[in-house]
């Protein structure tokens, strides 16, 4: 009966991060502040409106003669505050997902001391196996033998 060997390491931090639901949330938030940030990045713009209209005039008056018009106009409005408040909102949401990318990066160093401490343990019950094997059971043994 022997120790079994560790597993690969590699092996279990892929199965590890795969099946951690935490940084898959923070990753999912992450992607929702970037989402954040780009919408507040065009939400900044002003929206121009550009319209266009045809008027069929089919009653005359004194007042009007009954001239056709083809109104065409742009509109802008005149931005008050929005900008300044957009790139508010644009630093919030880029500051948010450097926390989250930082976040997620203490969620992978947690994992690796957690992967750490099993492997440490992992081997110590190795040494212990082996110990018990080639030690104590032979002299376990011999004392049976000499009484």
């Amino acid at each position: 009966m022997g120790a079994l060997p560790p597993p690969v390491r590699a092996d279990w931090a892929q199965i590890a991060i795969s099946n951690r639901p935490a940084l898959q949330q923070i990753e999912t938030r992450k992607a929702a502040s970037d989402q954040q940030d780009a919408l507040a990045r065009v939400d900044g713009l002003p929206d121009v409106t550009i319209w266009a209209g045809y008027r069929l005039r089919t009653v005359q008056t004194d007042m009007d003669h009954g001239t056709d018009l083809v109104p065409i106009g742009m509109s802008v409005p005149i931005p008050v505050a929005s900008a300044r408040r957009s790139d508010g909102e644009q630093a919030s949401a880029t500051h948010r997902a450097a926390s989250f990318e930082a976040q997620h990066g203490a969620e992978l160093d947690h994992l690796a001391s957690q992967l750490e401490a099993a492997e440490a343990s992992w081997e110590r019950a190795t040494v212990l196996l082996k110990r018990t094997q080639d030690e104590l059971v032979p002299s376990a043994s011999r004392t049976l033998d000499a009484v």
